[in-house]
């Protein structure tokens, strides 16, 4: 009788163990690998996310530049995952430019962004950059980490966009975004990253 009562014990404390850390999100969200076998790289990112590829886009390869080059994959991470709040949306982009001026400037920090010092993400040394940006009441915050790969410029990067929370009226119980939680989900994504 107690090796039974033992059992049913250790089962409610399993079953209870997993229902508590899916009600308090300590059971990390289901993720999906992106591997781009031509360039050599990959990452994982999050369920409740979506990606392009295949994107016809020279600008946009890296935020805060007009060099020319290849922005190779997007992940999106949707206002549905914060509703209710000003998150807009955040996006997390992969990008390369074999541009001579792209891998002259791929290093420091240029046209407002601010250096945070170099980083190393799976055995490569990155250096890390701030921009913050606004205009008509929205706000973009970019985090950039960009790094030398033979003769061409990737940068792994970044960028939060919310609006200005005061441009709401009271009656719309718009609250400010998880700020932490999604920096900390996007900071996942970069942390995945490797070369292969």
């Amino acid at each position: 009788m107690n090796k039974i009562l033992g059992v049913l014990i250790v089962l409610v404390l399993i079953v209870g163990g997993v229902y508590l850390g899916r009600k308090t999100g300590d059971i990390a969200p289901r993720s999906t690998v992106f591997s781009d076998t031509n360039r050599g790289f990959q990452f994982t990112y999050p369920e409740g996310t979506t990606i392009e590829t295949d994107l016809d886009d020279t600008i946009s390869w890296r935020t805060n530049t007009q060099t020319p080059g290849t922005a190779i994959v997007r992940v999106t991470v949707p206002k549905t995952l914060q509703p209710m709040t000003n998150f807009s949306e955040a996006q997390f982009t992969v990008g390369t430019s074999s541009e001579s001026s792209a891998a002259l400037n791929c290093l420091v920090a240029e046209n407002g962004e601010t250096e945070s010092g170099a980083i190393i993400i799976n055995g490569v040394s990155y250096n890390s950059f701030t921009l913050n940006d606004a205009g008509a009441g929205n706000f973009y915050a970019t985090t950039s980490y960009r790094t030398i790969r033979g003769q061409e410029c990737y940068a792994v990067e970044y960028t939060v966009h919310s609006t200005n929370i005061g441009n709401y009226s009271p009656d719309q119980n718009i609250s400010a975004y998880d700020a932490v939680t999604i920096k900390s989900l996007l900071e996942s994504i970069v942390q995945s990253f490797k070369f292969q």
